[in-house]
């Protein structure tokens, strides 16, 4: 794995351990932690096109497993709505925060900083009032 991508990978367990209070390198096969990893997994290949592989290495699982997550995600979108709702607040954050690294420009950073506070206030607002999981 390349630096950037450890960054990447540690960035959205960040973001899932902060909307759900779980971290989804934990060892265990309980159900809300096995859909965390569903949606760690979903917005890894969907947005950063890491490989597996990478993705498996990462959570201390193997390729087949990873390959699984991601294929049964649609049992979040349609029974699990709580974590679906965590899956679009992460990418509504990486889209107002522009850190789709590589492929937008950061722009200027005292521009951003300020959007960033009033994105993450609304976001974190949002899911209080929803008290997810």
């Amino acid at each position: 794995m390349t630096e950037r991508q450890i960054k990447d990978l540690k960035h959205i367990k960040d973001r899932i351990e902060f909307y759900t209070g779980l971290d989804v390198t934990t060892d265990t096969r309980e159900r809300k932690y096995v859909y965390a990893r569903m949606v760690f997994c979903r917005i890894i290949r969907d947005r950063y096109r890491m490989t597996v592989k990478t993705i498996g290495q990462f959570l201390g699982r193997s390729h087949c497993t990873i390959v699984y997550l991601t294929k049964n995600f649609k049992t979040i979108e349609k029974y699990e709505k709580e974590f679906y709702k965590v899956y679009q607040y992460i990418l509504l954050e990486m889209d107002s925060e522009q850190i789709y690294i590589g492929r937008k420009p950061i722009g200027e950073k005292r521009d951003i900083d300020k959007d960033i506070l009033k994105v993450r206030e609304a976001i974190k607002d949002a899911v209080e009032s929803l008290q997810i999981v």
